[in-house]
């Protein structure tokens, strides 16, 4: 099995992105306590509602707007997939630094079709 992020792909918005330095997938939750203080001993947690976010970083600076939408796909070297069928591009991070290349970073959020 493949472990190197070598390889790894990434479509953001409905087109290729690379070259890729990192992506980070995300799906979080807001926790919710719903401890009752009259009976509980110990905190309990329900999950909220999926909340995911994909941030990729690239090296340059390719044309990449907010609001950009399509499908944000990456294939990960190890043949699986994470991917936000209608996703939207919510912030958009070009830097630079003496001596250094020029990244820029995206993330996008779901956006409904």
């Amino acid at each position: 099995m493949a472990y190197s992020f070598n390889t790894t792909t990434a479509s953001v918005a409905g087109s290729a992105r690379t070259p890729l330095i990192s992506v980070v997938f995300t799906d979080a939750a807001a926790e919710i306590d719903i401890t009752d203080a009259d009976g509980d001993t110990g905190h309990l947690y329900e999950s909220g509602i999926s909340n995911p976010s994909c941030t990729i970083e690239l090296v340059g600076n390719p044309a990449i707007a907010i609001g950009a939408t399509g499908a944000t796909t990456i294939s990960w070297t190890d043949g699986t997939s994470s991917t936000m069928t209608d996703s939207v591009v919510t912030n958009v991070e070009t830097r630079g630094s003496i001596d250094d290349k020029i990244t820029m970073s995206v993330t996008v959020r779901p956006n409904p079709a």
